[in-house]
């Protein structure tokens, strides 16, 4: 009797006892080098900038820009489902048309996790590792170049998509406007 009584007595310590939630979201609108617990979002007018950066928790993207560069590691993949400009690595270096504010070189990055991206105006990922795979649906011009692509890419209803004669590697199938890239 007495043992039941002590199970039930830890099992109501451990039923009351406050669980430790995962970090809030910090909101991106500068350069990050550091490490970001709990991931970023990206939002209305946001620049943000991820220079050799570490984030835990993913991106989540509804608007602005967003340039990701040197090596910068990504756990959670990127969700982005708006904005102006979504740059990840640049081979060797931002190109001027890409109209964000980093000049230099721009080494690709590591992606753990699927990356989803539709209603942004232009699209680049260049020299990455993609653990997860990628959909890049409904957005401007897509440049997808010399990635390493675990996973599936799937394109659809962009206005082009290109790897400016830099293929891709693609364990997963390529399909719509990504066939063969």
């Amino acid at each position: 009797m007495n043992r039941i009584l002590a199970v039930l007595a830890v099992v109501a310590m451990a039923v009351t006892i406050p669980t430790v939630s995962s970090a809030t979201p910090t909101e991106c609108n500068t350069t990050i080098t550091g490490t970001v617990n709990g991931g970023l979002t990206v939002s209305d007018s946001d620049s943000c900038i991820l220079d050799g950066a570490t984030i835990h928790g993913g991106i989540d993207m509804t608007n602005g820009s967003l340039l990701v560069c040197n090596n910068t590691t990504i756990d959670g993949g990127i969700n982005a489902t708006g904005g102006s400009s979504l740059e990840v690595g640049g081979g060797g270096g931002v190109e001027a048309d890409d109209g964000l504010p980093l000049s230099g070189p721009c080494s690709g990055n590591l992606i753990n996790g699927h990356t989803t991206v539709s209603g942004v105006g232009s699209v680049e990922f260049d020299t990455n590792t993609m653990n997860g795979g990628a959909d890049l649906d409904n957005n401007g011009p897509v440049e997808v170049e010399a990635n390493d692509i675990q996973g599936p890419l799937n394109c659809s209803g962009n206005t082009s998509v290109t790897n400016d004669g830099q293929p891709n590697s693609v364990t997963g199938p390529e399909t719509g406007q990504c066939a063969g890239l």
